[in-house]
């Protein structure tokens, strides 16, 4: 069975949708295609072919790309379309009534709700999300199944029935091979030498915190204290960070790293103390984030510190015991957690025993991935089947018996 993930937005790399999902069915024996916009030449990685088109510009260019998208799909000729956005499902949807494939909707986002606030006043924002759910009703019965990547989009799928499946953002296990700080390239452990760090992967932004961050970190008493990004300031705000930062007097005390491989975050993360989730209320994807960064930090073995709101990933740091939860707007709250902290080598060593324990016996992808790989086991043996009746029948002369 071929199976393409195809992508409007997530890039060809992504970490869900390419080292999770696509990485775990090319190792399950299928054959797999990311088509995705990017820069990158066609290539194979981790046995997963990666075929890139040059991105669309903006909403708009996305909504008038769709038939192109329609094209380039159609001519990987796969069996069985997994789509990442709610435009690449539509083309999924077209595939599947044109071409009589499979189509799978994977749903990272509450696009109802974070749409129309990320894009219209609020007064036009209920009319959206109506919008938004009613498209969504319509286009369900034409899927064959749902991936969610958290339990609060379910309610936008009301007439999904039983075909859908929750598949939660853990970290592989892969990732810790009995790795310790010890092993970490000298190059690594020079950016941290004896300071302590809290770090932040993946995107920052003002929704994710960096503003709170910075006046927080004039009042943090910590010695030797500095706050490490490895990722990418993505809303057009990396200029006023920087002139933020040195408007306080914190340039020295602030490392930015561009976007790696995990395996090389991962090594950063061994040598950290904290590791930070600092969503902001305003928007009700933050409020039901379930982001790949903390359980990144749980499996390093650093404790977190996650906003209180955040009700998919509160309950599991509050069970858990593997971190603090904080009004993440209050920079004198998160000055004072990271003073709790780095003043207490004790409390960081069990909570970060507890996140790694918690990863290792229950947060891990590996357990995630036989949801994937039993949907698509299944969907092969019924389609193989399907074909050999069909054979069967086109054997058979009309109005004969078969012997």
């Amino acid at each position: 069975m071929k199976i393409c993930f195809l992508s409007s937005m997530h890039p060809p790399l992504d970490k869900r949708v390419f080292d999770k999902e696509a990485r775990s069915l090319a190792e399950a024996g299928f054959e797999v295609v990311h088509l995705a916009p990017g820069d990158i030449q066609d290539q194979v990685r981790e046995g997963v072919l990666l075929k890139t088109y040059a991105p669309p510009a903006g909403l708009i260019g996305r909504a008038l790309g769709l038939f192109k998208l329609y094209a380039r799909a159609n001519e990987i000729d796969a069996d069985v379309y997994h789509c990442n956005e709610v435009d690449s499902w539509m083309a999924g949807i077209f595939l599947k009534l044109f071409k009589r494939k499979k189509v799978v909707f994977d749903v990272h986002e509450h696009y109802p709700a974070t749409f129309g606030h990320e894009r219209f006043p609020r007064w036009l924002q209920p009319l959206c999300a109506a919008v938004i759910r009613l498209l969504f009703r319509c286009l369900t019965p034409f899927t064959d199944y749902l991936f969610l990547a958290k339990e609060s989009v379910s309610p936008d799928f009301p007439n999904a029935g039983d075909k859908t499946e929750i598949v939660y953002n853990y970290t592989p296990l892969r990732y810790d091979r009995g790795t310790t700080k010890k092993d970490v390239p000298f190059e690594v452990r020079e950016i941290f030498k004896d300071k302590f760090t809290a770090v932040h992967t993946g995107l920052f932004s003002v929704n994710r915190g960096w503003p709170q961050l910075l006046s927080a970190m004039t009042k943090i008493t910590v010695p030797d204290f500095q706050f490490l990004s490895i990722g990418k300031i993505n809303d057009g705000t990396e200029e006023e960070f920087l002139q933020t930062a040195d408007r306080l007097g914190l340039k020295e005390k602030i490392i930015l790293r561009p976007w790696l491989p995990f395996e090389e975050v991962y090594a950063h993360l061994l040598c950290a103390q904290i590791g930070l989730v600092l969503f902001q209320p305003e928007d009700l994807n933050n409020v039901y984030a379930f982001p790949h960064k903390m359980f990144d930090y749980m499996l390093a073995g650093l404790p977190v510190i996650v906003p209180e709101f955040s009700v998919e990933i509160a309950h599991i740091v509050k069970r858990h015991g593997c971190g603090l939860l904080i009004d993440t707007s209050d920079p004198d709250e998160i000055a004072g957690t990271i003073n709790t902290l780095g003043n207490s080598c004790e409390k960081r060593a069990a909570m970060g025993e507890n996140g790694h324990r918690a990863v290792m016996e229950e947060c891990h992808w590996e357990s995630q991935a036989e949801k994937l790989v039993k949907y698509y086991n299944g969907l092969q043996s019924t389609t193989a089947a399907r074909r050999f009746v069909g054979q069967e029948t086109a054997d058979v002369p009309y109005g004969g018996r078969s012997r």
